[in-house]
């Protein structure tokens, strides 16, 4: 087969386009250390979900903003209260950068959960972080989205509890899912991957 130059100009843009492509991977590989695909997230149930004051995110406040967002309810035992304790010691030894980071606190009990109750419960973290509520829908359709899972496990006595996924999505700028904080991770291994998103 005769190598012609149209052959030899489609070889040279298919391998640009490979070079390029390698590139890509290799950055997404570098603000992913789970060495997974950011996933996209459609912010838009997010968005209508009210915070403790009863007012919604506005949509500017997350255009080109990195954000954490964690689900959970105020009657966890444990590791709501833990995990908000240590986003509340991240954010102070982020020092001002952490002013660039949307910490969002979502609640998955809204039957117990009203805004005043939020209000009362955040209050005793950084003032940074935002609870938010709406919904049993519009909670549902917001924890979908981002890939979180919960369910009420109902006691003899009448009283619930809530299994709930417990790890901390984190969005990069562009609005996807660049990694998370998971439970019983290290704090400096928890602090690098904050510092990490902030820096993109």
């Amino acid at each position: 087969m005769r190598y012609t130059s149209t052959g030899r100009r489609n070889h040279r843009i298919f391998f640009v386009l490979t070079i390029l492509g390698a590139v890509l991977c290799t950055g997404l590989a570098a603000a992913n250390p789970h060495g997974k695909r950011p996933q996209g997230v459609d912010l838009a149930p997010l968005l209508q979900l009210k915070t403790q004051n009863g007012t919604p995110i506005p949509p500017a406040s997350l255009r080109g903003r990195p954000a954490a967002i964690f689900f959970g309810y105020t009657h966890c035992p444990d590791v709501c209260p833990t995990t908000l304790l240590e986003m509340t010691h991240h954010l102070e030894a982020l020092g001002k950068d952490a002013d660039r980071l949307l910490v969002a606190f979502v609640t998955i009990d809204p039957e117990r959960d009203t805004a005043e109750h939020l209000k009362e419960y955040v209050g005793s973290f950084d003032k940074r972080i935002v609870a938010l509520t709406g919904s049993p829908l519009e909670i549902a359709a917001t924890a979908h989205r981002f890939g979180a899972t919960y369910d009420k496990v109902i006691a003899k006595d009448g009283s619930y509890t809530m299994d709930h996924t417990t790890k901390v999505f984190l969005l990069d700028r562009y609005g996807l899912v660049a990694s998370h904080l998971e439970r019983n991770q290290a704090e400096k291994d928890q602090r690098q991957a904050l510092r990490k998103l902030l820096a993109q």
